[in-house]
């Protein structure tokens, strides 16, 4: 089974200064509905191992894609149950997706192998494909 989606703008990203879940504005509010949006019916939680394809269209300026890469990774499951999250940041259209439900694994050491890539762009998307 083989789950895929694009979305527009930068990936979150994770650099252990502060959590990502509780920085300000909506990169992770928008991959996760993305997420939810395009998930397969019956998509499994607990699979086994899940290969991940990530393609990053933006400049190195952006960002350094390690930290696009965790960031992409941790928004598909479930936030730290010790991480304070702003649950202001969670409503409307968001509600369907706060931090508390994994997305696509319940942890992501279920990911076994991962390849991305950053392709030079002026537009910036990504595309994440997880397979199983």
């Amino acid at each position: 089974m083989t789950w895929r989606f694009t979305v527009e703008g930068l990936p979150p990203k994770k650099d252990g200064a502060s959590s990502m879940w509780k920085k300000p504005g909506n990169r992770l509010q928008l991959l996760r509905l993305s997420a939810l949006q395009s998930r397969p019916v019956g998509w499994p939680l607990d699979a086994g191992a899940i290969s991940v394809r990530i393609q990053i269209a933006a400049t190195p300026a952006a960002g350094d894609l390690d930290n696009f890469i965790t960031g992409i990774f941790d928004a598909l499951q479930r936030a730290d149950r010790k991480c304070p999250i702003d649950l202001a940041q969670w409503t409307g259209e968001f509600e369907c997706v706060t931090p508390d439900i994994p997305l696509a694994y319940n942890d992501d050491r279920q990911v076994s192998s991962v390849y991305a890539e950053r392709i030079s762009s002026a537009t910036v998307w990504y595309c994440v494909e997880l397979s199983i």
